[in-house]
């Protein structure tokens, strides 16, 4: 699989379990959907660094 499906991917679980956590918790500002795509993002590119370093 390419990277650019993982990270695809790996976006779409991010904004899907922020969504389920920012209406669980009742958050009008939806900050945990956009704080957890950052983080993925942050992980991802961490990660692919590591590997090409």
């Amino acid at each position: 699989m390419g990277l650019a499906y993982q990270l695809a991917i790996m976006l779409g679980l991010a904004i899907l379990l922020g969504r389920y956590a920012d209406n669980y918790l009742e958050n009008e500002t939806q900050y945990i959907t956009a704080a957890a795509p950052l983080l993925v993002l942050i992980a991802y590119f961490y990660k692919l660094y590591k590997a090409v370093s």
